[in-house]
């Protein structure tokens, strides 16, 4: 598996580091485990232009943390420069709602109330597509102690309506600078819902989010 690294047209990475093929360097950074989820976490951790952000192969020496999204090491090296997958606002959307429904079905991890799963998993499979403050209210208020996962659900519902109304409003000549701001805010909302999942509590696991891209973005 071809673990990835973003920077900018110049090779200078989140950290301010400016990496060069083949040289090694140590210095703590973080990585991708692969070319979506890269583009998908761009975002929030880089937020750079795709039409000018480089994606590289990286060489890691040694792993020493990760999260939901990026790996962590000390040192390591980019091996050359690959193609930049382009990925949609819809797909973005949906590898958020499926990551969150499939965090939602485990019950080690669930904190919503049945009626509230089951809420959003009707919406979430498209057999309820109204998006309002009612929906929204029931899938995320309760004053639950574990907060990331209402935060998690509330961010991927709104991703969802925000993706949807800039998608309308882009037909409209009027609305296009409003509909562009709201794609980049779905954008952004959707990568910061499944950051917002975290770890399983009870058994310490992260979400494999390579899978959940990979079956959108090659299927």
């Amino acid at each position: 598996m071809t673990v990835c690294m973003l920077t900018d047209t110049n090779g200078f990475a989140h950290n301010e580091h400016q990496w060069k093929i083949g040289e090694p360097s140590a210095t703590i950074t973080h990585y991708y485990p692969d070319e979506y989820v890269a583009v998908f976490a761009n975002p929030i951790y880089e937020n750079l232009e795709p039409a000018s952000m480089k994606l590289w192969e990286f060489r890691s020496d040694k792993e020493i943390d990760h999260d939901t999204l990026r790996r962590f090491c000390i040192s390591g090296s980019v091996i050359r420069s690959i193609p930049i997958p382009s990925m949609s606002l819809y797909q973005r959307v949906e590898i958020a709602i499926k990551s969150v429904l499939l965090v939602l079905s485990k019950g080690e991890f669930s904190t919503l109330r049945q009626p509230e799963f089951e809420r959003f998993k009707e919406w979430a499979e498209g057999k309820k597509r109204l998006v309002s403050v009612v929906d929204y209210n029931c899938m995320v208020g309760g004053g639950n102690s574990q907060r990331y996962i209402y935060d998690g659900v509330g961010k991927v519902v709104k991703a969802s309506a925000l993706c949807f109304l800039a998608n309308e409003s882009l037909h409209c000549a009027s609305l296009t600078d409003w509909a562009n701001q709201m794609a980049t805010t779905s954008k952004f909302l959707a990568v910061s819902s499944v950051a917002s999942i975290g770890k399983d509590p009870s058994g310490g696991k992260y979400l494999n989010v390579s899978e959940i891209t990979k079956s959108i973005m090659l299927s």
